[in-house]
């Protein structure tokens, strides 16, 4: 059983002008208090309960003054439904969020299971020799190329050691990787 994703972002968009554009008339009070309620909604992930002394206290309204502000914007910018405070913007924001997260997720475990495959099928045979086509000569697959993170006992180094793909001259490790994988996929 898989465990149940969190629908708290750890980053949020802030759409600077459709913030003033909404909130033009707000003091600087209730501008806080707006601000600190759409953080605890963002990190939690979900609503806001409808529990007035646990707001103030976790929006730190402590004088009168700064709770009429918390009730202000709740009534002007969140809905009651049931027993949550409600804010349609932040609700699509986290919807937004999940599925984008969701997808990622599902990207890294593909990504993942082919790396997983490609070091575990990768038996390396030492000093078998072989023809290196793009060059013409003889070389042996424990040659291993000048390029330090070559020398490395990943997957991706055993699998261009037992293909006999050397690292072209300034061939980043991503550029091998990538031409190892073209490689496999034209295979397949």
């Amino acid at each position: 059983m898989e465990a149940e994703q969190s629908r708290a972002p750890y980053y949020i968009k802030f759409h600077i002008g459709d913030y003033i554009r909404d909130c033009e008339e707000l003091s600087l009070m209730q501008h806080g208090a707006y601000l600190r309620l759409m953080l605890w909604y963002y990190s939690t992930g979900k609503p806001i309960p409808n529990q007035p002394d646990r707001i103030y206290r976790r929006v730190h309204a402590t004088s009168a003054e700064e709770r009429s502000a918390v009730d202000f914007v709740l009534c002007e910018f969140f809905k009651l439904e049931g027993l949550n405070w409600v804010h349609k913007r932040i609700e699509q924001e986290l919807t937004d969020w999940n599925a984008f997260s969701t997808a990622q997720s599902e990207r890294r475990k593909k990504a993942n299971k082919i790396n997983v495959s490609i070091s575990t099928s990768v038996k390396p045979a030492l000093n078998q020799r072989s023809t290196n086509q793009n060059q013409n000569h003889i070389t042996t697959k424990s040659q291993v190329p000048d390029q330090p993170w070559f020398k490395s006992n990943d997957g991706i180094a055993s699998k261009a050691k037992e293909l006999n793909m050397k690292p072209n001259s300034g061939e980043s490790y991503s550029q091998l990787c990538s031409r190892i994988f073209q490689h496999l996929k034209a295979k397949a």
